[in-house]
């Protein structure tokens, strides 16, 4: 993150316009500040809170949807007549886990809707909050739409620097395709993501409070954290 953010920065002034003005603002003055403190902390406050099961790579993609009606008659015979319900299915579970639920939370919002969505997260953090405890009522005594407020602001930084230190290969991977009308989709998305995670960051309101509980990194930290990434491939 500390050696990528300001590469990733400036690909979506590139791409912005004048009225994106503030929010590339925003964006440079909070990596600015992001890139002075332990990082290690945010994955740490992030992941003690292991309260959910947790997909992990939660985006659209990964759903499948039926592709006509939502039911279909069952071809039993035992029940011939019985409409059966078809409701989607969420694949790929490589990365599933124990963990904290606004991972997927936040990775969904960015990767998935658009700007409108993202301006309103507070509103859709309630719905995911009432949802959750419904399917999981054992939660409710642990996990207050309170408790959840709290741990979203951090995943959303948590989330930033791994968009920030995928960046670069992920707009390799959109360069590498033959097709230019694709290839221009691909590197599209990729900034949309981005600027919907920027969007989300700067509706946060108490950013002094949460970046002052990070302590800085010291020279050492800094040594030890380049001698990792020079030996690990997208380390953040």
């Amino acid at each position: 993150f500390v050696t990528s953010w300001k590469d990733t920065v400036e690909h979506l002034k590139l791409h912005s316009s004048e009225r994106d003005k503030s929010l590339m603002d925003f964006a440079s003055e909070i990596c600015q500040r992001l890139a002075t403190k332990k990082l290690r902390t945010v994955h740490d406050v992030v992941h003690q809170h292991r309260v959910t099961l947790v997909h992990g790579d939660f985006h659209i993609a990964n759903w499948l949807f039926p592709s006509t009606s939502t039911t279909e008659t069952s071809t039993t015979s035992a029940d011939s007549s019985r409409e059966v319900q078809r409701t989607p299915v969420l694949v790929d579970w490589a990365t599933c886990g124990w963990g904290n639920p606004m991972v997927d939370f936040v990775f969904f919002l960015v990767a998935s809707t658009n700007e409108t969505v993202v301006s309103e997260s507070k509103r859709y953090l309630e719905e995911y909050h009432r949802l959750l405890i419904l399917n999981n009522p054992r939660l409710a005594s642990t996990v207050s739409l309170t408790t959840l407020q709290e741990w979203f602001p951090w995943a959303l930084i948590c989330q930033w620097t791994i968009l920030v230190a995928y960046d670069q290969v992920c707009r390799q991977i959109a360069m590498s395709e033959q097709d230019e009308k694709r290839r221009e989709g691909q590197l599209q998305h990729f900034r949309n993501v981005n600027r919907r995670a920027l969007l989300m960051m700067r509706n946060v309101e108490d950013w002094d409070e949460i970046l002052n509980m990070i302590e800085l990194s010291s020279a050492e930290d800094r040594r030890e954290a380049q001698e990792f990434c020079d030996i690990t491939p997208l380390a953040i």
